[in-house]
């Protein structure tokens, strides 16, 4: 005969062998996972149009000179959005 707190027991029994598998999974992910990005990094540089370089010369990308000319409107347009932040919804 079982003992009325053998289904609890077991729940967190399978509960904690889950969370260890979950660790252990999001380990693999974080150590495979870098180690994936590090590659799709290097094959971005190696391919690239531009190269790879840790800065580049603001003449390679035009439209930044419109950015730049056009920063006042921009941070007034987000100071407008910052006024509104608590009703903001993250992205999920």
């Amino acid at each position: 005969m079982l003992s009325r707190t053998a289904p609890i027991r077991f729940a967190l029994r399978q509960f904690a062998e889950g969370q260890k598998l979950k660790a252990e999974i999001r380990k693999l992910i974080i150590t495979y996972g870098r180690k994936i990005i590090l590659q799709i990094q290097k094959l971005m540089g190696r391919y690239s149009l531009i190269g790879d370089r840790q800065f580049f010369e603001p003449e390679n990308f035009p439209w930044c000179r419109d950015i730049e000319a056009n920063w006042q409107t921009i941070r007034q347009e987000l100071d407008e959005v910052m006024q509104h932040l608590a009703k903001l919804q993250p992205a999920t």
